[in-house]
């Protein structure tokens, strides 16, 4: 960019020099001429649009004329070349540049994908860039394409709710994908083909409308975050931390919670002086994490004997019982599980969160498949969806009841409705559970440690 810069500069330098020479010239070897009529005489002579003389030239202005025509025909033609070079370079650079950052792309591994550049997003960024992160943007304006590329990262331009764009994202050997958009659905559909290109891939989704979290994890996502809540939730904590010195009351606030943990702030309003471990069994908590002082000053995992004074406040972590109990890696006898739905979505889904409650998941999408693999593999326990192409549930069921090297297998049979039909039905067909079918896998997931408990025992 400098280069051109100095190109255009130089250009522009050599036009007004030719002038000045020119309109000089004309007024000096010139009778009578003033400088308007000099001036006038060079701009048409190196442009050569054959007006005639404004005056009779005398031998010496002719022969000045045919010296500027030669000077100025080769200069208007070193600057038209120059100008035409400039755009090809531009264009060029464009091209190779693209394909550079392709190709650095496609060598990308345990990257993070940011989907979307506008105003959260942008921010996603400059953090990352901070922190020595490697990632990429989607993006589809052609405005936030050019900052982002301005600022050094690279870019994807596309939809990023498409698998295409993901994929040219190498969302597939990503550690990550963080979807910013602006518009829910969007970030829904994103969670759900992350989830289903790289099923090991950590998503974060931004959600802000009610009740939408649910539906994004759901859909696959590992955390919602909702801006604008947590904007609320600063805002709250920096008035309720103003008011904090004036209040009487012990004060406690919860800050984000994951995986059922929280970090709260204890104060400790009283004049009296306690310990750490005092304080960390008067909260319930589990241990503390720091100390800010009524000074100002922070001490970072305060040994337990710390002691705290009057208006000190300590963070703590603590278990949210609200929430059910979430186990990182399950101490359960692993069993090996079959599950058939035809929706390839929810397949996806519920084999996600039986895996994530430790056991063995093997899938199919239609009752010929189904009936292959429990032959083959002859599985523990076996989720059957009724509505399928070819052979539906009930007769996958009865088939495999009849044989006798299957017949102990517990099958649950699920569907979108709960009629009694169906379930009359399914137990017609030898299933041991009928389900409603819904997107939410809790009553499943307790069906499943349900059976697998009462076959084992």
């Amino acid at each position: 960019m400098k280069k051109s810069y100095k190109y255009v500069i130089f250009i522009l330098f050599l036009l007004l020099s030719i002038l000045v020479i020119g309109t000089g010239g004309y007024y000096l070897i010139e009778d009578g001429w003033s400088l308007g009529d000099a001036f006038y005489m060079t701009v048409i002579t190196i442009t050569t649009v054959g007006f005639s003389e404004i005056h009779e030239l005398s031998p010496q202005g002719r022969f000045f004329t045919v010296v500027i025509i030669f000077i100025g025909f080769g200069t208007v033609a070193f600057i038209g070349a120059q100008f035409a070079r400039l755009i090809l370079e531009n264009i060029i650079k464009g091209v190779l540049g693209r394909r550079k950052m392709e190709n650095r792309i496609r060598k990308m591994k345990e990257h993070y994908v940011v989907c979307g550049y506008g105003t959260i997003g942008s921010s996603i960024c400059s953090e990352l860039e901070k922190r020595g992160f490697l990632f990429v943007v989607i993006e589809i304006k052609e405005e936030r394409i050019t900052f982002a590329e301005k600022k050094g990262y690279y870019v994807v331009k596309g939809n990023a709710t498409t698998d295409s764009s993901l994929k040219e994202a190498g969302v597939e050997r990503a550690s990550g994908v963080i979807a910013a958009l602006t518009d829910d659905a969007d970030n829904l559909f994103i969670s759900l083909a992350a989830r289903e290109l790289n099923p090991k891939i950590m998503i974060v989704s931004r959600g802000e409308g009610e009740g939408v979290e649910d539906r994004i994890l759901r859909a696959g996502a590992d955390v919602v975050v909702s801006p604008l809540k947590l904007g609320g939730q600063q805002i709250a904590r920096l008035i309720t931390e103003h008011i904090a010195p004036t209040s009487p009351a012990p004060m406690e606030e919860q800050l984000t919670n994951v995986l059922g943990f929280s970090l709260r702030v204890f104060r400790h309003s009283e004049e009296t002086i306690i310990t750490i471990d005092k304080a960390v069994k008067k909260a319930n908590a589990l241990r503390a994490v720091a100390v800010k002082h009524e000074n100002g000053t922070v001490e970072n995992d305060p040994e337990p004997n710390m002691e705290i004074s009057g208006h000190d406040s300590v963070i703590m972590l603590v278990r949210d019982v609200s929430l059910p109990e979430i186990n990182i890696h399950p101490q359960v006898d692993a069993k090996k599980i079959l599950l058939v739905d035809d929706h390839r979505a929810l397949r996806l889904l519920f084999s996600r969160k039986i895996r994530s409650a430790g056991h063995e998941v093997i899938t199919a999408g239609n009752g010929e498949e189904a009936l292959n693999l429990a032959i083959g593999q002859v599985p523990d326990l076996i989720v059957l969806d009724v509505v399928m192409p070819g052979k539906d549930g009930f007769e996958v069921c009865k088939i495999i009841k009849q044989k006798p090297e299957l017949k102990k297998i517990p099958i649950i049979l699920f569907s979108a409705d709960k009629t009694k039909e169906f379930i009359d039905k399914g137990r017609d067909a030898g299933a041991d559970a009928c389900l409603r079918k819904t997107s939410k896998s809790t009553e499943l997931l307790a069906k499943i440690e349900e059976m697998i408990a009462t076959h084992t025992s």
